[in-house]
């Protein structure tokens, strides 16, 4: 993960359903440039990192279909430039609480993704 905090001038960080097994690396946190992270369909786990909250640039992240746990950090929902966070924040038995979220999915067997400003089912 260290190397990770070497792509200074990374802007788009994506790899959905590359099925990895492991936390999302707080070196992220580090990534000044990021604009977009996508990594929605993989088997990411714990929760999500705090450090995340540093990226001022960030405008939209995806992180649903993932075993992900705990609530999305304040840090987070409080970017200033952040239009789009998806997460599995949807149900009584979500696995991700967020107050932030512009999408709530929740996983098999019944996967479903709703926008939360609408209510309307996205595919």
């Amino acid at each position: 993960h260290r190397e990770i905090a070497g792509l200074k001038n990374l802007k788009e960080l994506v790899i959905f359903g590359n099925y990895m097994s492991s936390p999302i690396p707080t070196e992220l946190g580090e990534l000044k440039q990021l604009q977009i992270i996508d990594m929605y369909a993989n088997n990411l786990k714990g929760q999500i990192p705090t450090e995340l909250g540093r990226l001022k640039q960030l405008q939209y992240v995806d992180l649903h279909d993932n075993d992900l746990t705990g609530s999305v950090p304040e840090e987070i929902c409080r970017l200033p430039n952040l239009k789009v966070l998806i997460t599995d924040c949807l149900g009584p038995k979500a696995e991700v609480a967020c107050d932030c979220c512009t999408v709530c999915c929740r996983g098999l067997p019944d996967m479903k993704c709703v926008d939360v400003e609408t209510g309307k089912t996205i595919s």
